[in-house]
């Protein structure tokens, strides 16, 4: 399986790094007891940027260039979404 030109489920990437964030404060119904979230703009190690959440980090706690490292989220039997967390050092 590919999804642009990344084969997914060859490997997992590991060394990756924070771009850009931002925490927001916007309020939408799936995101109700979450508020505030973060959207983080990740560069992957390939040199795609992809756009996604920061996981098991507190907000205040996130910083560009943070290595990061890929978690995939089930949302149906059919759909896994990739989330970060910071790399353990």
């Amino acid at each position: 399986m590919s999804f642009t030109g990344i084969r997914v489920g060859a490997r997992i990437w590991t060394r990756h790094r924070v771009y850009l964030a931002l925490v927001t404060q916007l309020l939408h119904p799936y995101w109700e007891g979450d508020v505030p979230y973060n959207v983080v703009l990740v560069e992957l190690e390939e040199g795609i940027r992809i756009v996604s959440n920061l996981v098991d980090c507190p907000n205040e706690s996130i910083r560009i260039g943070m290595p990061v490292s890929v978690v995939f989220e089930d949302v149906s039997s059919e759909l896994s979404l990739p989330l970060f967390k910071p790399l353990s050092t």
